[in-house]
């Protein structure tokens, strides 16, 4: 039986269509909504950030990489059939991002139902978008599609 309380807790379509255009479009939104975290300013503007290239300089510990991951996810859950390719220093620098993102995965719901493969080096999603993460030394040969890369 529904009771006029569920039916005020249960949002509509509408809404829901709302909500998930709201973090399609939105990195700081996806955050909040699918990786259980609120940026702060500093990092919205990071995220928010329009342009082709960005460059940060900021101290230890700010949350760098957990930015960064979380808006390469967003790109790649955002916009479809994208590749988004992830190239740090090192091994072990491209692997702790990657790693980051995996997290990320592991722990929402919504985002692991849409993993179509999961490596230790790559992540397909369902919309055809993919990540990849590559050291420096490696050389990197994008797809021709749309696509994001991200230098550590």
């Amino acid at each position: 039986m529904m009771t006029e309380e569920n039916a005020v807790s249960d949002p509509g379509e509408e809404e829901i269509e709302q909500g998930l255009l709201a973090v399609a479009t939105s990195p700081s939104k996806f955050c909040t909504a699918l990786l259980g975290f609120t940026p702060f300013p500093y990092q919205m503007e990071l995220l928010e950030d329009p342009s082709k290239n960005i460059v940060v300089c900021a101290a230890r510990q700010v949350g760098k990489s957990k930015i960064v991951g979380a808006r390469a996810l967003w790109f790649a859950f955002a916009h479809e059939k994208t590749a988004t390719y992830i190239v740090a220093a090192t091994q072990r620098q491209s692997s702790m991002m990657f790693d980051g993102i995996l997290d990320y995965v592991e722990t929402n719901e919504l985002i692991l139902e849409s993993v179509v493969r999961k490596t230790r080096t790559q992540l397909h999603l369902t919309n055809g978008a993919r990540l990849f993460r590559y050291p420096a030394e490696e050389r990197v040969r994008p797809f021709a599609e749309r696509r994001q890369v991200l230098l550590l």
